[in-house]
């Protein structure tokens, strides 16, 4: 059996210090969809040690970051809603953004979603489903390839300033299609919101009306979030 890979000379190359960048570690392997993670799970997602695991979760436990159960699994603690909260109400942009994205589901009757660059992935982070039954099943906090799809190429090829809407057609699931466009903040590119829904709605016809509406909110959102 291959002997596992320590991580800590990795982590000590993060930014800020080791031993915070390996707490931050161990919160981030949550995902959505986890409600406790064991010792031994979190140990591969983070690729560090059990003891440095279990040294480093004491310190979680006793600032409400982190909750041992008594099976000996760990959920997060509600000190991270607490300052999720805060977060939320503090970024007034988000609350502009999630207007748009209710928008084109009203005006495009599909699901819209805002993702952020987060490492090699995008994140989903403010999400509005479509009505319809049959839609993509994205949630908030997931995490999607940056390399397929229309808001991996939105965040990965547009420029500082450039309101440059892509469209792809089953690149990241066959059945789907999506047209997104770049949101900016104070004119840097913050992420990029997105129409999709299944190719046998979305033909080269109605993307061509989805383009033209994704335009018009990414229009609205670079004036409304350069004041």
């Amino acid at each position: 059996m291959p002997r596992k890979k320590n991580t800590d000379a990795q982590t000590a190359e993060l930014p800020g210090v080791a031993a915070a960048s390996r707490a931050l570690t161990i919160l981030s392997a949550f995902r959505t969809g986890d409600k406790n993670l064991s010792l031994a799970e979190l140990s591969r997602r983070t690729q560090l040690y059990k003891s440095t695991i279990l040294r480093l979760t004491q310190s979680l436990e006793s600032f409400g970051y982190l909750l041992r159960q008594e099976d000996g699994d760990y959920v997060l603690g509600h000190e991270l809603i607490r300052l999720g909260g805060i977060a939320s109400s503090a970024t007034t942009s988000y609350d502009v953004i999630s207007a748009s994205l209710r928008r084109l589901v009203a005006e495009t009757g599909e699901s819209s979603t805002f993702y952020v660059a987060r490492g090699d992935f995008r994140l989903a982070l403010l999400r509005e489903d479509s009505p319809r039954t049959v839609r993509d099943h994205i949630r908030v906090g997931d995490l999607l390839p940056l390399d397929k799809g229309a808001a991996a190429h939105v965040l990965t090829r547009v420029n500082d300033g450039e309101i440059a809407v892509h469209h792809s057609l089953g690149e990241r699931d066959p059945d789907l299609a999506a047209v997104a466009g770049p949101v900016y903040e104070h004119g840097k590119l913050i992420g990029a919101i997105q129409v999709s829904g299944p190719i046998s709605r979305l033909d080269e016809t109605r993307l061509d009306d989805v383009r033209k509406l994704v335009e018009v909110e990414c229009q609205f959102l670079h004036r409304a979030l350069r004041r």
